[in-house]
């Protein structure tokens, strides 16, 4: 299958004086065949119109939830809800409670949680679940 990698620039404040440096950031999106994979890196901001129009539809997305490198779970959790993606992985933090604060922003219901037991995910767009689904796998700490 066709594998096409692009990326979408997004801002990012400076620490120190808070100032935006503008397209500090890339959200790299990875187009395999009809599954579309996208990583949010460093994002610092609500994603505009534009964004979402560049990113077009996303399946599963890689979001950074640790709240301090990067925005707050709450918006994180607002551009979950903006890009609307079928799985949902979790990435960049730092234990249990985060991930549990993180969760609560998406709101109990909202999702279905999955714990799976091997940290190899195989994914097949005809078989992605219907509804938001987040996908928690665990990493070398046993987290």
């Amino acid at each position: 299958k066709d594998l096409q990698v692009f990326n979408v620039p997004t801002n990012v404040r400076e620490w120190g004086d808070g100032s935006t440096r503008f397209s500090g950031n890339s959200i790299f999106v990875f187009r395999v065949g009809d599954l579309c994979v996208a990583h949010l890196g460093h994002l610092h901001h609500r994603l505009t119109p534009e964004h979402l129009e560049d990113l077009g539809r996303i399946d599963v997305l890689m979001v950074p939830i640790d709240g301090g490198y990067t925005m707050g779970q709450p918006y994180m959790a607002d551009v979950v809800r903006q890009i609307q993606p079928r799985i949902v992985l979790p990435m960049h933090y730092w234990g249990p409670s985060s991930l549990d604060r993180f969760l609560g922003y998406l709101g109990q219901g909202n999702y279905e949680l999955v714990r799976p037991t091997s940290r190899t995910l195989d994914l097949v767009k005809t078989e992605l679940p219907e509804s938001l689904t987040v996908i928690v796998i665990a990493g070398y700490g046993g987290d």
